[in-house]
């Protein structure tokens, strides 16, 4: 194994590292968003009932993060496919992936972008 071809090896084992960091994290985030999210249903009952500040920003933390499998569960729902429980957690654990892809390549061209020098902004051609 010649030096240049170890250099990939290590490469590309960090950046698998990095990328199931980044999905083991959002998959965790996600789930505790929806836990606080799900905090108030025993009393769904209720009338007077009004949800808290925490479950409310579950809900929304939780939306956001699941954004494009919501949509897509919704949609077969809506076509007439119901998807069974194996399939939404694949739904779930493709888009903790999806999103670790997304971060792992935008922070890889932000880096890339600071080490050869290429300003972000214009401001920072003028100060220089």
């Amino acid at each position: 194994m010649s030096a240049k071809s170890l250099k990939r090896y290590f490469h590309s084992k960090y950046k698998t590292k990095r990328i199931l960091t980044f999905a083991i994290t959002h998959f965790v985030v996600s789930m505790l968003a929806l836990f606080c999210a799900l905090e108030g249903l025993g009393a769904i009952d209720d009338p007077l009932y009004e949800p808290s500040r925490t479950a409310i920003t579950g809900d929304i933390i939780f939306k956001s993060l699941m954004f494009p499998a919501i949509e897509l569960k919704d949609f077969s729902l809506k076509m007439g496919v119901v998807i069974n429980d194996f399939f939404e957690w694949v739904l779930v654990v493709g888009n903790s992936i999806a999103y670790a892809l997304f971060f792992d390549y935008l922070i890889l061209k932000l880096l890339g972008r600071r080490n050869k020098g290429i300003p972000f902004s214009e401001d920072e051609v003028r100060h220089e």
